[in-house]
């Protein structure tokens, strides 16, 4: 066994790190979009608690076997509140407290002009998009609050688009804004609220990013933006990538 003075000082971050998170339960929204489920893969390497809330029924999306005791994967129809209310009811359950959540909101990329979109379309949009939003984090900030502790991260990704299709910039801005006043009225609340957004295409990049901001400075912190750049260019240019 090495003596602690003959570790590194990347081994001595990686325990430190592991330390940190021994015991830590994070809920997230994935698999849907590309983004949560890599965030939900980069939280399990760090050895933390992941429930991750599927759109979907039961054993559609099965946890890979090397993750089966760190990930509870737990079904949930979006425009449903007893739904989402069922979700946390079963995660306390399972793993007995939520200390952390990240959602995630994706652009869903209805690219069409809003002339051209049927009504059914926008009815669903909203009913699943931003009611749904708004009923899972209702029911995550009731139950911080009654637990005077939680941090919450908003996650807005756009796929680096900066015109957003009509729709998408309804629900994504409506969120952003949402935010912001949640910030304020959540200032003097036991609860640490951030946003974060990137004009990155690549949601691997973005998810390491979060990873990383979440591990080296957000935990803690409240009514910030983080916003990750894409840095393609840098790369294009022979810079190494520095969010990994």
């Amino acid at each position: 066994m090495k003596n602690i003075r003959n570790f590194s000082h990347c081994e001595l971050l990686l325990f430190q790190l592991l330390y940190d998170t021994m015991g830590h339960t994070i809920l997230l929204n994935g698999k849907i979009s590309p983004l949560g489920q890599r965030l939900s893969e980069l939280f399990l390497e760090d050895g933390t608690n992941v429930i991750r809330a599927d759109e979907g029924e039961p054993g559609e999306n099965p946890p890979g076997e090397e993750a089966e005791e760190q990930l509870t994967i737990i079904p949930w129809t979006r425009h449903s509140s007893v739904s989402v209310h069922n979700v946390l009811v079963e995660a306390i359950n399972k793993l007995d407290t939520i200390d952390e959540v990240v959602f995630v909101f994706s652009a869903l990329m209805q690219n069409k002009p809003l002339h051209e979109l049927g009504l059914a379309t926008i009815d669903s949009y909203i009913d699943n998009y931003v009611k749904g939003g708004l009923y899972f984090l209702r029911e995550v900030l009731g139950y911080f609050q009654k637990q005077k502790q939680g941090q919450l991260s908003i996650v807005l990704h756009t796929a680096g688009l900066e015109v957003l299709p009509p729709i998408d910039a309804v629900g994504i801005g409506g969120i952003k804004t949402f935010t912001d006043s949640i910030f304020t009225l959540y200032q003097n609340e036991p609860i640490m609220i951030n946003g974060f957004t990137s004009d990155t295409t690549t949601p691997e990049d973005f998810a390491y990013f979060i990873r990383n901001t979440l591990t080296e400075k957000a935990r803690g912190t409240h009514g910030k933006w983080y916003r990750h750049s894409d840095r393609s260019v840098w790369n294009a240019l022979g810079f190494a990538h520095k969010g990994k």
